[in-house]
């Protein structure tokens, strides 16, 4: 006889009125249906109610710093005993700024990462002519000029600028992550119309 999982509803309801997660996310975490998650905030009469709350509290406890202890947040907000409106945002809030502290240095990692790239490429263009000079001497006793050919087009303009357009790419999607990561631009309407669609 299989054993049926018992469902903690009071932790789904903490996570659907603090509206951080998608309800499928809900669902997938608390091991039921998305629409079982639905067809009880329906019948209950649950809220997507604290969704502002948290977010203006992240932003606080982010100018603030207090995130301090990563899982004593976790704890709180997987209590299974009835939890007050303030206690669910200030849980909520607490991991909604772990998770933006820990994107921010991620987003500064690779922003670093490719700062570097940026700089190696400006020095090998810089000395292309004296780059070019010595893979001319290096490979000047070869047979088969494959191995020259290949050295040359390493350093060749065009291979350049196609290392410069991928690292575009990188900071055209890395900036506007950065500018998230720090909260400066305003999402809030964005979010709220994503939350909608998701939901």
């Amino acid at each position: 006889m299989k054993k049926i999982k018992k469902i903690d509803w009071e932790a789904i309801k903490r996570e659907y009125r603090a509206g951080q997660l998608s309800i499928c996310e809900i669902a997938r975490q608390f091991g039921c249906s998305d629409t079982a998650v639905r067809k009880h905030a329906k019948k209950f009469g649950w809220k997507r109610d604290l969704t502002v709350k948290v977010r203006e509290r992240v932003r606080d406890k982010l100018v603030r710093g207090e995130v301090r202890d990563p899982t004593r947040a976790r704890e709180d907000a997987q209590q299974p005993d009835q939890q007050t409106d303030a206690e669910i945002v200030e849980a909520m809030a607490t991991r909604g700024a772990e998770v933006r502290l820990l994107h921010r240095r991620d987003v500064r990692a690779a922003l670093e990462m490719v700062r570097i790239l940026l700089a190696q490429l400006a020095q090998c263009a810089g000395s292309r002519t004296e780059i070019e000079e010595e893979i001319r001497k290096e490979t000047q006793g070869d047979r088969n000029p494959k191995r020259r050919n290949a050295m040359l087009k390493a350093v060749s303009i065009s291979t350049h600028a196609g290392v410069l357009r991928d690292l575009s790419t990188a900071l055209k999607y890395l900036i506007p992550l950065e500018r998230q990561a720090h909260d400066l631009d305003d999402e809030g309407a964005v979010a709220d119309r994503i939350m909608v669609i998701l939901d």
